[in-house]
């Protein structure tokens, strides 16, 4: 899986942070990247922008540790733990 690439967007009030390469992590992981990024919406309390964009000023170690809980509930296998399962939307 590729390392998330987080750019900053906006200043001050309206900042934004946007996961560049959000589609190449979906790919890698076999899930949509949609459903990655509501998780992420979900846990953090914020909107959704666009598909790849998250309201509010996110550090990577926070949104990496939210990846790995999203990883460990949604992509493993629950019996054997592991990745073989493929999602879909």
């Amino acid at each position: 899986m590729p390392k998330m690439n987080l750019k900053q967007e906006s200043r001050l009030n309206g900042v934004k942070t946007n996961i560049t390469n959000l589609s190449d992590i979906g790919h890698a992981l076999r899930v949509p990247e949609s459903a990655i990024i509501k998780y992420f919406c979900a846990e953090v309390g914020a909107n959704q922008e666009q598909s790849s964009i998250i309201k509010g000023q996110h550090t990577y170690e926070s949104l990496l540790k939210l990846l790995d809980k999203f990883i460990i509930k949604y992509v493993l296998c629950g019996k054997c733990k592991y990745p073989e399962v493929a999602m879909e939307a």
